[in-house]
């Protein structure tokens, strides 16, 4: 089990982070600067020596604030990050997740094919249900939402499923007003219909890695080595429970490499994908070509965001093995920063489409001194800085060569480095025995000193 271990921190203290150091990126007219909104630990009792990776997963939610899942628990952030919302643990690990128009419930993918709703302002699971898993080895890849209430379900074996008649409303009152009453939920769960809508079952020669809905087009598109685009089973904007169609398979042009994400663009009417070799790919919606790769290697995820810029311009931010994070513009995949300052962290991009007062956000992983698994989650902000203010930080720190470094990287001026030495250096003589026999304000070394500054 995980636990929220600090939240709430200030950007502006600089004693809040201890353990937890600022980091800067930069490119030719701008500076960005990190600092920590949260940090994550393992708890003691469960920090056994584990052969499985820790899986991490987040996406920052409007109105809610951050969600993020470390293996079997999920914490839920506020939005400012100034407390923990809840913590959640279940006893088999979180595929994936998806929150309710409304807010207030999580609808959870578990490891076992089950999928648990549960309510947030409580903790309270309202409801649980396990779907067909014959052959022992699929799982639940993705939860959406539908304008009507309806819940579409997505697994690895090409199944899709409807959840309808989920009475969202009388489960919330339940919860806080009854305290949850298991008998009252049931009633209330007891009603809930699970409508097949497709399986690929018989036309699969391997798992489905991701799933993506063309809202412009109204079409589902699963992909493993091919694209196979579905037709929704939204008609004319009602919702129908009619099994959905499979209009189209096409193999990618590369038929060695399997798509692992995919995340459509549809403003530029392309599909940004990670393959399992870690490339970046775009594609185009309407011919399923691949139309630009990027150059860099061993990306391990992605997200679209926007920039830190008026314009805010669609970027994506990447996380690769270098171990490196990085934000590029859309369509161009040009860098507009990248950090790569600490080599023992691991970095996980944060979904999220909106710029937040904290800036871009992302999460940082390590394993502490000691500690025989990964133990440790630090949830960072990177925002738009002055240079100076920087540079002030770090001469109120005493770090002169640091500054020196600083100034020179970005052109700055060089005097206001050296002003600050000495007026560092007039501090540590006040300490000089003969000072006391002279008032402060009548040091002669005080008065050379403050001569020299006004030159």
């Amino acid at each position: 089990m995980w636990q929220s271990d600090y939240c709430g921190l200030d950007p502006e203290d600089e004693t809040c982070n201890f353990n937890k150091t600022r980091s800067f990126a930069f490119n030719e007219s701008s500076v960005f600067e990190s600092h920590t909104l949260a940090t994550i630990k393992k708890t003691a009792e469960n920090d056994s020596v584990s052969t499985q990776p820790t899986f991490i997963y987040s996406q920052f939610v409007p109105n809610i604030g951050l969600i993020i899942v470390v293996d079997q628990t999920f914490i839920i952030y506020e939005e400012g990050f100034g407390r923990t919302i809840i913590t959640w643990s279940g006893e088999e690990n979180i595929s994936c997740f998806a929150v309710d128009p409304s807010g207030q419930f999580l609808f959870v993918g578990l490891a076992n094919l089950c999928m648990c709703c549960v309510h947030i302002s409580t903790g309270i699971s309202v409801f649980e249900r396990d779907l067909p898993n014959d052959k022992g080895n699929d799982k639940i890849l993705k939860i959406d939402h539908e304008s009507n209430g309806s819940v579409l379900v997505f697994t690895a074996t090409g199944l899709i499923f409807r959840f309808t008649k989920i009475d969202l409303p009388g489960l919330n009152t339940i919860c806080n007003e009854q305290d949850g009453n298991g008998d009252e939920l049931d009633k209330v769960a007891e009603v809930i219909e699970i409508h097949a809508l497709f399986s690929m079952a018989n036309n699969l020669n391997e798992h489905i890695t991701c799933t993506a809905t063309l809202e412009g087009e109204g079409k589902i598109v699963l992909v493993n080595s091919a694209f196979h685009v579905l037709s929704s089973s939204s008609k004319g904007g009602d919702i129908t429970n009619q099994p959905v169609a499979l209009l189209d398979c096409i193999p990618l042009q590369d038929m060695k490499i399997k798509i692992l994400k995919m995340e459509p663009i549809d403003e530029l009417e392309v599909i940004l994908c990670l393959t399992h070799d870690g490339r970046l790919i775009l594609v185009c919606q309407l011919t399923w070509t691949i139309i630009r790769e990027c150059g860099l290697k061993r990306v391990n995820d992605f997200t679209i965001v926007n920039d830190l810029t008026e314009d805010q311009e669609q970027c994506v931010l990447i996380a690769t093995d270098g171990p490196e994070i990085m934000l590029l513009t859309l369509p161009g995949l040009n860098k507009v920063w990248s950090l790569n300052d600490n080599k023992e962290v691991a970095y996980h991009v944060i979904q999220n489409n909106t710029v937040l007062e904290d800036g871009i956000i992302y999460a940082e992983t390590k394993q502490s001194q000691g500690s025989a698994n990964l133990d440790q989650v630090f949830i960072k902000g990177m925002v738009k800085s002055r240079p100076e203010d920087r540079l002030e930080r770090m001469l109120r720190r005493g770090k002169f060569d640091a500054a020196y470094d600083f100034a020179r990287l970005l052109n700055l001026n060089v005097e206001t480095i050296h002003k600050a030495r000495i007026q560092k250096i007039m501090s540590d003589l006040q300490s000089i025995t003969w000072s006391k026999l002279h008032p402060p304000e009548s040091d002669p070394v005080q008065e050379l000193f403050k001569t020299l500054l006004i030159v």
